[in-house]
C-alpha cells in the first residue's frame, strides 16, 4: 500500500513537483494523480524512476511504496 504523506514529504524534501514526476514517469499529471491518490498501483518501472528523482534509499522506497500500513 502506498503512503501517499511519506511520497508527498519526499517530493517536497527535493523541490520535485507532481507535473515534474510525472512527466519522469512518462505519465500524465492525471495518471500520476491516480496513483498519488491511491486509485491506481504504481508500476515497478515507475517506482525506479521516482525513486531516482527523489534520491530514496531502499528502506525509504519500500517505507513509501510498500507500507503495510498508513496511518
Amino acid at each position: 500500500m502506498l503512503n501517499a504523506n511519506a511520497l508527498r514529504a519526499s517530493m517536497v524534501e527535493n523541490n520535485c513537483s507532481v507535473r515534474e514526476l510525472a512527466e519522469i514517469c512518462g505519465l500524465k499529471p492525471k495518471a500520476f494523480y491516480q496513483r498519488l491518490n491511491g486509485r491506481v498501483d504504481f508500476r515497478v518501472g515507475e517506482i525506479i524512476k521516482c525513486s531516482g528523482r527523489l534520491h530514496l534509499s531502499v528502506e525509504k522506497r519500500n517505507q513509501i511504496f510498500f507500507a503495510e500500513e498508513v496511518s
